[in-house]
């Protein structure tokens, strides 16, 4: 059995705060969430993204730039803010300091 200790907790944090900021918050919206993106992103490999016991595939990352082409990948990997839009930043910068660590 794979560890389920949180290896990631920083792109865990950002995972989430992406679906929120995408407007999928809440119970139930993670699956919500995964439909939307498509392309076989399943709720068992987003959770584990979300849980911080995985990284953002670069599959991920790339289905995620057709979806939402202003995200920087280098913020998704490494929390580089890159060349992301000034107002997605500022969104995503509130919902994660309202976030727990």
């Amino acid at each position: 059995m794979p560890d389920q200790k949180r290896r990631y907790p920083a792109s865990a944090r950002r995972a989430r705060a992406l679906r929120i900021y995408c407007g999928f918050a809440g119970y139930g919206k993670q699956k919500r969430f995964c439909e939307w993106l498509g392309d076989g992103v399943t709720t068992a490999r987003w959770g584990m993204v979300e849980r911080g016991q995985t990284q953002f595939s670069y599959r991920i990352i790339h289905i995620i730039k057709q979806k939402l082409p202003t995200v920087d990948s280098g913020w998704l990997r490494d929390g580089i803010e890159g060349k992301m839009p000034i107002e997605m930043m500022k969104g995503l910068s509130q919902i994660l300091e309202g976030l727990r660590p």
